[in-house]
């Protein structure tokens, strides 16, 4: 089992970040390319996120949400991720520090397991890192850079 931890600090009321990470509907607004046919139904998030050498499916549905945190479980034919969490602490009016945590199982056995720990765990990693970075600019009022322009 993976588990990826990534971190942000947005300029945006905490009240405004919970919204656009609850809005599963406009993540396709903001995520990188890398995940397609992004879709947001009844607070589910079902996208494939593209890996090199596979694509995975991402189906992941709402289990626990309060203020603070939206925690996502993989539904039937979930692969990319067995649960996504979003972590706010607010250190200001308009200071929020966001943490995102990714716990996945990599695919195929033993020799998946060696493929994620020499290729596909740093991708996915720059996947977490990217859908970060993007929702930071859209929440400080702010175009996302295109893909492959420094940020």
């Amino acid at each position: 089992m993976g588990r990826l931890i990534e971190d942000i600090h947005i300029h945006a009321a905490a009240e405004e970040v919970f919204a656009r990470i609850e809005a599963t509907g406009t993540y396709g607004e903001w995520l990188p390319r890398c995940f397609r046919e992004v879709d947001g139904v009844d607070g589910a998030f079902v996208a494939t996120l593209a890996l090199p050498l596979r694509a995975e499916a991402v189906r992941l549905e709402p289990a626990e949400v309060n203020a603070a945190m939206l925690h996502f479980r993989a539904s039937d034919g979930g692969e990319a991720f067995d649960s996504l969490t979003w972590h706010l602490n607010t250190e200001g009016p308009r200071e929020v520090h966001l943490e995102l945590q990714a716990v996945y199982t990599p695919a195929g056995g033993f020799p998946g397991a060696i493929l994620d720990v020499l290729l596909l765990r740093s991708y996915r990693r720059q996947a977490l890192r990217d859908a970060l970075w993007r929702l930071k600019y859209v929440l400080e009022g702010n175009t996302p850079p295109s893909e492959g322009d420094p940020a």
